[in-house]
């Protein structure tokens, strides 16, 4: 009985260790989709993934969006319980990318779908 306590407080302990973060885990995320946009147009899609990614789930699934204005441009995270499923660098420069975590894939087909619109529409090529 011993054994099985420690053996369960060591998992818990464990796991609330170090959520995945790209900074912390980066061979877990993989760039799924990038290009380039007209620098003037960077805010714009970072409100159009902003926008989509806060609503991309319903009320039975934990994943929240955050946003911060960083130095360069923005960023655009879907977490769960402290760990990055999905981040969206924007940069003030056009550049637009959006990483994964690699154990993650069929809950993030709103949001891939969402950056991939976004990015159509900065360009001038929306897909609706």
């Amino acid at each position: 009985m011993r054994g099985l306590f420690f053996a369960a407080a060591t998992v818990m302990i464990a796991g609330c260790a170090s959520a995945p973060t790209p900074e912390l885990h980066p061979t877990w995320y993989e760039t799924v989709q990038s290009g380039r946009i007209d620098p003037a147009q960077s805010r714009r899609m970072a409100d159009c993934v902003a926008d989509g990614w806060g609503g991309a789930h319903g009320v039975l699934v934990n994943v929240t969006m955050a946003r911060e204005q960083r130095a360069e441009g923005s960023r655009i995270e879907a977490r769960t319980n402290g760990s990055v499923l999905a981040r969206a660098d924007i940069g003030d420069d056009g550049t637009a990318t959006m990483f994964q975590w690699a154990h993650a894939p069929v809950i993030l087909s709103t949001e891939r779908a969402t950056f991939a619109d976004c990015l159509a529409q900065s360009k001038g090529l929306s897909t609706r």
